[in-house]
């Protein structure tokens, strides 16, 4: 179990500034909280100013001060520290420690400062801030028991120069499925990190791009199924789209694997094929849906749905040699985010039972 803690763009007050009053603080922070980070933690509200009960102008109650949480334009997810926390303390550089291990030191004392810190297994995680040497606030932060491990696997290139640029939008449809999975409470495994989320989602990245494109990283089909077997996972999902000679052609299909008697590796796979086809189907710009197992479909087994040892879907999203559909594709980053948001709407619905 891996709860991740993030804490970004803070701006630390100089020492003397107003209280915060559950507004706006002077620098132009909110001061409200929500202790709802990404589904992976929570506050308990064990929040103090420091072994004093508070320093000069500070506050000693700062269950109602410390944290907000914010989401960029990039869907992650931050608390952010309201600034009047630190207002008194000695000027100096900001330490922080989490489960007792030094995590960043000699940051400004105002200014901004991020960290991330993975936290194994659940309970309790107390995080010190250090301001000039002075203990500045103390949190409790609880790792609660996530749902449980999906594995996404978006798609190619699995040999040089296979599908580079479906290759590309299957990983931005599955960071878009990664923060929706995080953000309900579910652990996730990428069986890609050649692209990061914020280049891939970068303004001037250019999906074509010959550079873009020299960006991915050959991985073979077999060190995606390793790796997924490895951690484990509890689900596996293969992120594609299609393509077909025929340029009129565009459904939407969701695979599940089969044994040599074409009878479903896993029971319940059928079903949750079929939720999936159906939200896809709603929210894609298709003419037509299908679910198949692979080997009826195919004539063969899939190699991710056969050497996955958990229950496992392949999605072709639709078929990007539609010209229609592939502009779609290439140029409406809101409309993968739907795929997204369909893929993990029948997840969820499959899931709950």
């Amino acid at each position: 179990m891996r709860a991740l803690f993030r804490i970004g763009c803070v701006l630390l007050a100089a020492a003397g500034s107003g209280a915060c009053d559950g507004g706006e603080t002077s620098s132009g922070m909110s001061c409200d909280t929500d202790t709802d980070s990404d589904g992976d933690s929570d506050t308990d509200g064990d929040s103090d100013a420091g072994a004093d009960g508070g320093a000069d102008g500070g506050d000693a109650d700062t269950d109602a001060d410390a944290f907000t949480l914010f989401t960029p334009a990039d869907g992650e997810h931050f608390y952010r520290l309201a600034p009047v926390l630190f207002s008194g303390h000695t000027p100096g550089p900001l330490e922080v420690f989490a489960d007792g291990e030094w995590l960043l030191g000699s940051a400004p004392a105002a200014g901004e400062f991020s960290f991330s810190y993975a936290f194994s297994g659940t309970g309790a995680r107390p995080i010190t801030f250090v301001v000039g040497g002075d203990l500045a606030l103390s949190i409790t932060l609880t790792i609660d028991e996530n749902l449980g491990s999906v594995c996404l696997d978006p798609g190619h290139p699995s040999s040089d120069g296979d599908k580079l640029w479906e290759a590309i939008i299957n990983r931005k449809v599955g960071f878009y499925l990664e923060d929706l999975l995080r953000a309900a409470g579910w652990d996730v495994l990428l069986t890609t990190d050649d692209i990061s989320e914020e280049t891939i989602f970068a303004d001037d990245f250019d999906n074509e791009g010959a550079e873009e494109q020299a960006m991915l990283v050959v991985s073979s089909l077999g060190s995606r199924t390793d790796a997924c077997n490895a951690w484990p996972a509890d689900y596996f999902i293969s992120l594609h789209h299609n393509a077909v000679t025929d340029t009129v052609v565009n459904y939407t299909l969701t695979i599940y694997g089969e044994d040599t008697a074409y009878d479903p590796w896993f029971a319940d796979a059928p079903d949750w094929a079929a939720l999936t086809t159906d939200h896809l189907y709603d929210v894609m710009d298709v003419t037509g849906y299908q679910t198949w197992g692979d080997r009826s479909a195919l004539g063969y087994g899939l190699y991710v749905l056969q050497n996955t040892d958990a229950i496992g879907i392949l999605t072709e999203g639709s078929f990007y040699s539609n010209p229609e559909e592939y502009d779609l594709l290439n140029t409406d980053d809101s409309y993968l985010a739907g795929e997204a948001e369909a893929i993990f709407a029948a997840f969820d619905e499959f899931t709950a039972g």
